[in-house]
């Protein structure tokens, strides 16, 4: 991602799904053939018409969320008349189950490619429930091997790892001059000989 500005733009695969979108971006791509003359290149047209591309997409991923944000409250409104009136219990879980899926439409793009690629459940809660599974630490094994798994005890052993980790430790001298020694291109311009040969203070 970019330090400054907006992040980097990805296409919503999943209007492409779509027959209609498929044609119109068809008919699209064959209006920029049109300007293949005009470009010095095709990698100049293409640097060009990619642009247009992004546009199209956008602009049309808006629409279609117009859409099904105007198609959700429409449900809403009808739920809450359904309800208000007394009316059919069928029709009532009915309209639940379209909300429910406009609901899901909505979070989809959280849930799908980050968490579960192709595969992912249909069920958002259980979505969650899963990725925060995988993503949570459960135990930590300290230097003895032993399994710690409350909190403070995790901590604990994260703690005394990077405490090990940082602390001064003894420079094997010897070791380190026959890894320099072996190393490719070091030949003429060894630096073993400052490391090996410093003053212990």
């Amino acid at each position: 991602m970019p330090l400054n500005g907006r992040g980097v733009w990805r296409m919503n695969s999943a209007l492409l799904e779509d027959e209609e979108v498929r044609r119109s971006f068809e008919e699209f791509l064959q209006a920029q053939a049109t300007i293949l003359d005009f470009c010095g290149s095709k990698l100049e047209w293409w640097e060009f018409t990619k642009v247009w591309i992004g546009r199209f997409f956008k602009a049309l991923g808006k629409r279609k969320q117009l859409e099904k944000y105007i198609a959700y409250q429409q449900l809403r409104r009808k739920l809450d008349r359904l309800v208000s009136e007394g009316g059919d219990s069928g029709a009532i879980s009915e309209v639940k189950l379209l909300l429910k899926k406009y609901q899901y439409d909505r979070c989809a793009s959280l849930v799908l490619e980050r968490d579960y690629g192709k595969h992912h459940s249909p069920n958002l809660f259980q979505n969650c429930k899963r990725s925060i599974a995988i993503k949570t630490i459960s135990g930590l094994r300290d230097s003895t091997g032993s399994l710690t798994k409350s909190r403070s005890g995790i901590l604990e052993v994260s703690r005394a790892f990077f405490e090990d980790l940082l602390k001064e430790k003894h420079l094997d001298r010897a070791g380190m001059s026959s890894f320099l020694d072996s190393t490719p291109g070091l030949e003429n311009n060894n630096p073993s000989t400052s490391l090996t040969s410093e003053d212990n203070s």
